[in-house]
């Protein structure tokens, strides 16, 4: 790994090799950087890392950690008890993901070396509290998120959706925009919904997947 004034650390809950939408949207905006900044992404998958660069990809592996290896089942363990609640599946692992302490240690030992100038959060906006005490460790000039959707505002138009639950949802889509320096989205509706309903005004909108 080599340091680099100009590096972004990408930080994603989802496994970027399963393939589905989601993860191509990420891919792509980490292809698209890649051409300009070296890439380092952080996924789903512990102990190890992806780097981009010149619009290529490789996963490389870390030094395996038993430490950070079992503290990435506390999500998934949290996971599994709000999903007793018949909560909505995919909201709830959002939720979990604050407390996703493998992938902060992770991100520590990769920034540690590289010295990112970015942060990005990708899709999982529960992931802002922790990218913020990143950002502070590692001394990045800012923290991005992307938000691939608004998750609020799509729960909003469910009539049986439970009233806690997207309250807790709104306030932590709420915080992650506060307290990122940028939010990217995909599309001007999304932009103004972003600014109306999560009081944002630093929103800018992806066209090709650049920022």
């Amino acid at each position: 790994m080599s340091v680099n004034k100009n590096s972004i650390l990408v930080l994603t809950c989802r496994n970027l090799d399963a393939g589905g939408g989601a993860s191509y949207r990420t891919l792509h905006l980490v292809k698209y950087m890649s051409k300009v900044f070296n890439v380092f992404v952080l996924d789903a998958q512990r102990n190890t890392f992806i780097i981009a660069r010149d619009g290529y990809v490789a996963r490389k592996r870390l030094k395996k950690s038993l430490v950070i290896s079992l503290l990435s089942l506390v999500p998934l363990a949290l996971n599994r008890v709000l999903a007793l609640f018949r909560l909505p599946k995919e909201e709830v692992g959002r939720i979990s993901y604050i407390f996703d302490l493998g992938i902060l240690l992770d991100a520590i030992r990769i920034g540690s070396k590289v010295k990112p100038s970015l942060l990005l959060v990708e899709e999982f906006y529960s992931l802002a509290a922790l990218a913020l005490i990143m950002k502070k460790i590692l001394g990045c000039k800012a923290l991005i998120l992307d938000l691939h959707n608004i998750d609020t505002f799509r729960l909003m138009r469910y009539p049986n959706v439970n009233k806690l639950f997207l309250k807790l949802i709104y306030l932590t889509e709420l915080v992650a925009c506060r307290i990122s320096n940028a939010v990217i989205v995909v599309s001007k509706f999304d932009h103004h919904i972003t600014e109306r309903l999560l009081y944002s005004s630093r929103v800018y909108v992806t066209h090709t997947g650049g920022i």
